[in-house]
């Protein structure tokens, strides 16, 4: 419900740009699956200033076009990875996300639709619509991507 009121009575820049900024807050960075998959892989986040490690067991190849490529037993983590780390700490909308609760996505998706068609109406410039409208659907297309991933709990239907 939350949701919903907050996209419905964001009626000025500010207060759509505040909604968005809080939204992209519960869910952590994005693209999702990319940020999961790092978060598994034990990567540190791109802020950081300490070196991630190699990963072991990976081996260089050369290619026959001349190009390296690195061969491993593991070449990505898998969803068992993922679900020993739930322990870990999540943003409150992507942990849904997780549990397989996808009716979020969908109000996350309806509001931020919204906020967009209503953002255009009251910016003037285009290049701050467009913005917005390509982080929207940023946002929407992660979720998805995420849902087909097999990384939540369940599937989205």
């Amino acid at each position: 419900h939350a949701l919903w009121i907050m996209g419905e009575y964001a009626n000025n820049k500010q207060d759509i740009l505040d909604v968005m900024e809080e939204i992209k807050k519960g869910l952590g960075d994005v693209p999702i699956v990319d940020d999961e998959m790092r978060r598994a892989a034990g990567d540190i986040p791109e802020g950081s200033d300490q070196i991630p490690q190699q990963s072991s067991g990976g081996q260089r190849l050369v290619t026959a076009d001349g190009t390296y490529a690195t061969q491993s037993a593991l070449s990505a983590p898998g969803i068992t990875s993922l679900l020993k780390k739930d322990e870990e700490k999540r943003p409150p909308l992507r942990q849904y996300l997780l549990d397989g609760e996808f009716f979020v996505g969908a109000a996350i998706a309806c509001t931020l639709t919204k906020l967009a068609l209503r953002y255009i109406d009251i910016e003037e410039k285009t290049e701050k619509q467009n913005v917005i409208c390509a982080n929207c659907m940023l946002i929407m297309a992660s979720i998805l991507h995420l849902g087909k991933s097999g990384l939540p709990k369940k599937v989205v239907t």
